[in-house]
């Protein structure tokens, strides 16, 4: 990905890297620095304006990010267990904001930021972990209605329309570029998959191995064998490199 450059990109790595895991831990990394600057802005500017629960949630969930790659920093063998703090710290988070607000309409649909998590949960880790944490979203949507009584602070947006919008807005741009990163990372490792049988066998037996899902054996009713031999070769390659 040309946005960013190599060194941030390594973040987390590790040497026994498999490269499934490591083109889902670059789109996480990726999204996290392509945001954080983003969400540390607008957090600023609500601060600036007053609202004290939202940009300050902005603020704490950029720490959180933050950590998070210092986290694949230190331990990249924790990448799953990472990456479920990573969502469960967003989800609670965005979840206690919504509820500080006044619920779900009265704070502008502040839980959208939340689907987010589910997104990481099926990029990052697997299938049945997103349909878990969909599961934990839907309930956490539930509570922000149910429990805004307890914790509404009486701050709300100076528009909920405006913010409505800003939000749906926000959340599905992020959603969509990362989708658009991972179809990038898919594609990438499909083509190094699919060039590897063709550094190694004939194009014939490549192209038919990976449209074929059984054995490839043909049958001759004869065939000739060449034996032969280039003179001098092996004096010759003893005084070369591997390479020439």
């Amino acid at each position: 990905m040309g946005w960013l450059p190599e060194s941030i990109l390594a973040i987390g790595s590790s040497p026994d890297e498999v490269m499934d895991r490591r083109g889902k831990r670059r789109i996480i990394v990726a999204a996290i620095v392509l945001t954080a600057p983003v969400i540390a802005a607008v957090g600023l500017v609500r601060l600036a304006s007053g609202h004290v629960w939202e940009g300050g949630s902005n603020l704490v969930q950029v720490g959180i990010h933050l950590g998070v790659l210092v986290a694949l920093k230190l331990w990249p063998e924790r990448f799953i267990s990472i990456m479920h703090g990573l969502s469960g710290l967003d989800t609670v988070l965005i979840a206690l904001t919504t509820m500080a607000l006044g619920g779900l309409v009265a704070s502008g649909l502040n839980m959208l930021w939340a689907f987010v998590s589910v997104v990481i949960a099926l990029i990052a880790l697997s299938r049945k972990a997103a349909a878990i944490w969909f599961g934990l979203y839907a309930v956490a949507v539930a509570l922000t209605q149910l429990g805004s009584d307890w914790l509404d602070t009486g701050e709300r947006p100076d528009s909920v329309a405006v913010d409505a919008t800003i939000n749906v807005i926000g959340a599905s741009l992020l959603i969509f570029f990362v989708m658009i990163y991972f179809i990038r990372q898919r594609e990438f490792f499909q083509r190094q998959s699919d060039d590897l049988p063709h550094n190694i066998l004939p194009d014939s037996i490549a192209t038919r191995l990976k449209v074929e899902a059984s054995s490839i054996a043909d049958s001759y009713e004869s065939a000739t064998v060449l034996f032969a031999d280039v003179v001098g070769f092996t004096p010759m390659s003893a005084g070369m490199t591997a390479d020439d």
